[in-house]
């Protein structure tokens, strides 16, 4: 898939927004970098079911949420260099 006609709001709502309920990832999916898109999705799903599990401490989240920000900012950046160059 080529990374040429990809929008950057696109990339970044997929990034953020399904990316605060554990779906990460698809960004990088949409950008055509799948592999790490799947590694990303996969790190999501896991850290988010650790932290649902264990929902009454605050611990687990914390690598979410860090996992979060830097998904979103590795699309952000993933975009810049596949598409503006």
């Amino acid at each position: 898939m080529s990374s040429q006609g990809k929008s950057e709001g696109v990339t970044l709502v997929l990034a953020a927004v399904l990316g605060i309920f554990g779906i990460m990832g698809i960004g990088h999916i949409y950008l055509g970098i799948v592999r790490r898109g799947v590694v990303i999705l996969i790190g999501g799903i896991v850290l988010g079911a650790i932290a649902g599990a264990l929902y009454m401490f605050i611990v687990p989240v914390i690598p979410f949420i860090a996992l979060l920000v830097w998904s979103i900012y590795d699309a952000k950046k993933l975009y810049d260099k596949t598409v503006l160059g």
